[in-house]
């Protein structure tokens, strides 16, 4: 990948400029928005780099509050790999973290907090059993949410109602039609769960485009869980990021 003369300055920054520009952001409110919903070449049918979607948060950064992005490949999660994204974290000064989109009888599911222990009782390569894997990743101290919902074949679909364990659902999706968020949007409501977003990029100018805001921070994603656990968050459009 050929990284243009920007990116090369930034990666190239000291420590020194690298820890004041986090001191800066710690002055903002204490949130966090995020896109939760990201693939790259990796899922298989995505066309950007992780680093790829750095930089294109990076560029937004003047116009939108955007602080990082979770990568949620189709059945990939690897241990090398969260180091990789570790190591791009502290370069760029935004939050990169990695979960894994599951394809199960239910319809996809997004897992956030993966731990060596799910990885072992759920093969993520295969489809899988709804009901077993959100038990498991529950048991495992990972949080999962029904991705898309509304989606035909790929969402939970009216089967939200009977997966339990899901406590969230994603309710703006940026691959998802407006009648289909919106949809999931009133099962959410029905349900009593809560709402997250996510681009679901498979293209570069499609980071950001939906996401989550969330009533404090993270450093790793034991904390993330954390958060969405607590229920702090809501889903928001990009338009809803821009700084004023």
């Amino acid at each position: 990948m050929i990284l243009n003369q920007q990116w090369v300055e930034h990666l190239d920054r000291s420590d020194a400029e690298l820890r004041e520009d986090k001191t800066h952001r710690l002055r903002e409110p204490v949130s966090m928005i995020l896109d939760l919903h990201v693939h790259t070449t990796l899922s298989g049918d995505a066309k950007p780099t992780a680093e790829e979607y750095a930089f294109r948060a990076l560029a937004m950064q003047g116009e939108y509050r955007i602080d990082g992005f979770v990568i949620t490949e189709h059945r990939y999660w690897d241990y090398r790999r969260s180091r990789e994204l570790d190591d791009l974290a502290g370069k760029t000064g935004l939050i990169v973290f990695q979960g894994v989109e599951l394809e199960t009888d239910f319809g996809h599911i997004l897992i956030y907090g993966v731990t060596p222990e799910f990885l072992r009782k759920v093969d993520i390569t295969a489809r899988t059993k709804g009901l077993k894997a959100v038990e498991t990743a529950l048991e495992c101290g990972c949080f999962p949410i029904a991705a898309h919902p509304a989606r035909p074949m790929l969402g939970c679909g009216i089967g939200l109602k009977t997966l339990k364990g899901i406590r969230a659902i994603e309710i703006l999706n940026g691959g998802s039609s407006n009648a289909e968020n919106f949809l999931a949007e009133t099962w959410m409501k029905e349900l009593d769960l809560k709402g997250i977003g996510g681009s679901d990029a498979h293209y570069i100018s499609e980071l950001g485009i939906c996401m989550t805001k969330f009533d404090g921070e993270c450093d790793n994603e034991r904390d993330l869980v954390k958060l969405l656990s607590s229920g702090a968050y809501q889903a928001i459009h990009l338009d809803e990021a821009r700084r004023i």
